[in-house]
C-alpha cells in the first residue's frame, strides 16, 4: 500500500471504544468516489486526493447501507444478522468504523454525543 491507500477495517480496535448511541444517523455519504466491488470487498478512489480506500467485507456492508440515511441500530440489526458477532461487540467496532469514516470525511454523522 502506498501512503495514500487507506484500509477501512471494522475489525477489533486496540483502544476501548465507547459505542455511539443507536439513534445516531449516517446522514450523508460521499458520492463522488469511484467505486468497485471485488470478492465481497469494496474499493473506492478519491480522484481529487488520489486516495484509495479499501473496505473489508463488514465495512463494505456499512458503506453500502450508508447510500441513504441509516441509523446505527439499523446497521447493527443487519450486521448481527449477517455476521457471527454479539450486538455489544458489533456496536463497539461499528462505532469505531463510523468515527474513522467521519474523520476521513467520507460520512456525516448526526446524533447524541457520548463521552
Amino acid at each position: 500500500m502506498t501512503k495514500r491507500d487507506r484500509k477501512i477495517d471494522s475489525g477489533a480496535e486496540s483502544d476501548p471504544v465507547i459505542p455511539l448511541d443507536e439513534t445516531t444517523m449516517i446522514t450523508n455519504r460521499r458520492a463522488d468516489l469511484l467505486q468497485s466491488d471485488v470478492e465481497g470487498e469494496t474499493f473506492a478512489l478519491d480522484i481529487d486526493s488520489g486516495t484509495c480506500y479499501g473496505f473489508n467485507a463488514t465495512a463494505s456492508v456499512v458503506w453500502d447501507m450508508a447510500k441513504t440515511p441509516v441509523s446505527l441500530a439499523q446497521l447493527l440489526d443487519r450486521l448481527t444478522e449477517d455476521f457471527d458477532v454479539s450486538r455489544e461487540q458489533c456496536a463497539r467496532t461499528t462505532s469505531a468504523l463510523l468515527r474513522q469514516l467521519q474523520a476521513d470525511g467520507l460520512v456525516a454523522l448526526d446524533g447524541p454525543e457520548r463521552p
